[in-house]
């Protein structure tokens, strides 16, 4: 199937932007519409909130999506990508995933029981799906902060994409 047709079903749910609240309430929405059904939902982002991605990873593992990556798919946004049954990208799409970082912040907000997501849970993520943290084979570039940069042809290598488009 091609890009074309793809965006061009109804069925087709685009999330364009960045990981937030608004974001999940349209997944929410949809997969209370196609939940039996298969569909593809269209990802383009450059991350955002780690929480929600979570949250809307957990949903798709649940129903019959095929996640499909255009463009740019980012930090929390590779959380979400993971969560589909089959997962295409287009040729020129370029993934990035980076450590969570420890700063005072986020360690008082864990002394506070706060369920913000840790780096452990993101590597139990990319475990469910039989991967190994992209870090630990840096292709496109690798910087300070473990942030890795691949494209869609090192994403399928790395199993991260089944296909490319």
């Amino acid at each position: 199937m091609t890009l074309q047709k793809i965006l061009s079903k109804e069925s087709t749910l685009k999330l364009l932007g960045p990981v937030d609240y608004p974001m999940l309430g349209k997944v929410l929405n949809h997969v209370g519409v196609q939940a039996a059904k298969k569909w593809h939902l269209v990802l383009h982002t450059n991350g955002g909130d780690a929480n929600v991605a979570k949250s809307i990873h957990d949903i798709l593992v649940g129903v019959n999506v095929t996640t499909v990556a255009l463009s740019s798919v980012k930090s929390a946004g590779m959380i979400i990508f993971l969560g589909g049954k089959h997962r295409l990208a287009t040729e020129d799409t370029i993934f990035m995933t980076h450590a969570i970082k420890s700063t005072s912040f986020i360690e008082n907000t864990f002394k506070s029981g706060s369920l913000a997501i840790t780096e452990k849970q993101l590597a139990k993520i990319f475990e469910e799906h039989n991967l190994e943290f992209p870090w630990a084979r840096p292709l496109l570039g690798w910087w300070g902060d473990r942030r890795t940069y691949f494209r869609a042809k090192e994403a399928k290598e790395l199993g991260v994409v089944h296909k490319i488009l």
